[in-house]
């Protein structure tokens, strides 16, 4: 599916991976769960009842600019891997400014009719996709509600150990 001069198409850990890494190493802060090594092993342990649904949204050209990693459970999707397991989730995007990629994203969950809800925990609460979602799903006619699930102290840690 085309939007927004873009193209939204399911992917795999295998035709997607070399590709992943070198969207991981353009991201500002990538962590240790954005890793497809990661998210596959915990699909290949965890993953058995589920189904796999790894968007690539890339640009006209076909650049690839953002990463969808989720997961179908019946009628509901949300992001792949387990919060008992995973701290953190999100989209992974170079261009996490630019909510075009979301917006075709949820163009392509729009025109799933098996699709009743989305549900993505763990977002990092600075993460812009909390609010380019949001906007997007609304228009788009999805119900949104945004909640607090936990809270991650963090620090910024100083050059050297002096």
């Amino acid at each position: 599916m085309t939007c927004c001069n873009s193209i939204v198409e399911l992917g795999s850990f295998e035709n997607l991976s070399n590709s992943w890494v070198e969207l991981l190493a353009k991201m500002p802060e990538p962590t240790l769960f954005d890793l497809p090594l990661w998210q596959h092993i915990w699909w290949s342990e965890f993953g058995s009842e589920l189904e796999l649904r790894i968007y690539a949204i890339r640009s006209d050209d076909g650049d690839l600019k953002m990463i969808a990693p989720l997961q179908k459970t019946g009628e509901d999707i949300a992001f792949l891997g387990g919060t008992d397991l995973c701290d953190y989730h999100d989209f992974l995007s170079s261009d996490r400014g630019n909510s075009r990629w979301l917006k075709s994203l949820v163009e392509e969950l729009t025109s799933d009719d098996s699709l009743r809800s989305i549900t993505l925990q763990s977002l990092p609460g600075n993460s812009p996709s909390i609010s380019q979602f949001q906007e997007n799903a609304e228009e788009f006619g999805w119900s949104v509600s945004i909640e607090q699930e936990d809270v991650a102290p963090r620090t910024e840690l100083p050059t050297s150990w002096d």
